[in-house]
């Protein structure tokens, strides 16, 4: 009975768990999404009087905006689509999903990259929190060597290692002056606090993420050879 009742007890947790993380996900998409169909309705405005006044260049510069707006509420809603789908929960699908999103974003830049997993390992559980969060760091870490490194190779290792699983994103671009970061804070690090060769912010929200998750966020860089950031994250049993 005791065993029994420990098992229920468990599911609740899991259940609930879940269920936070999709309220959670449900929240940061009504912000994300209401913010950007606002920005949207303020450029047709500005559109419209551009039109008036016959201005197609200044027209054409706030339709590219409408443009970009309307790709990230896609962006975004397909994010959220894949998190909360409970046939993405294993390693191989956020394998996949971190490849596709490397093509689309590098090969219009013209920066090679690779993938390298244990394809043994495929089949490992990702908990939804975990597979979101981490996804969202990968992100993060792959638009600041687009805007910063001025690299022409990046190399993306994951790993399990016991019950851990380790993502290492290491590119051999400028790099930047750098004491390291790691999941304990950004230190005196200058450019964390804003003197930004890198996106002091985009650290900021990597290593949150990273705290959510209950993972450890460390960077390291040295001018003329490039960057290196690693997530570790716990997984559960």
């Amino acid at each position: 009975f005791a065993g029994t009742y420990a098992f229920y007890r468990y599911r609740i947790r899991q259940i609930l768990k879940i269920q936070e993380v999709r309220n959670k996900i449900a929240r940061d998409l009504h912000d994300d999404i209401g913010s950007t169909v606002g920005s949207i309705s303020l450029f047709s405005q500005v559109a419209s009087v551009k039109l008036m006044q016959e201005k197609p260049e200044e027209i054409q510069t706030i339709l590219e905006k409408i443009k970009t707006s309307s790709r990230e509420i896609v962006d975004k809603t397909s994010d959220a689509v894949w998190a909360v789908k409970a046939g993405n929960d294993t390693l191989k699908n956020l394998v996949f999903r971190m490849e596709s999103y490397a093509a689309s974003l590098f090969g219009t830049a013209g920066i090679q990259f690779n993938i390298d997993y244990d394809q043994s390992t495929s089949e490992t559980k990702l908990e939804m929190s975990l597979r979101k969060n981490l996804f969202y760091i990968y992100k993060e870490a792959l638009h600041n060597i687009i805007k910063y490194a001025v690299c022409t190779e990046v190399n993306i290792i994951i790993k399990k290692i016991g019950n851990k699983l380790e993502l290492v994103i290491e590119d051999n671009g400028k790099g930047f002056h750098h004491a390291g970061i790691g999941s304990e804070g950004l230190g005196n690090d200058p450019v964390a606090k804003g003197e930004r060769l890198y996106n002091g912010n985009g650290i900021k929200n990597m290593q949150s993420r990273a705290e959510e998750i209950g993972g450890k966020l460390k960077i390291d860089s040295v001018p003329g050879k490039g960057t290196s950031i690693k997530v570790t994250v716990k997984l559960s049993p």
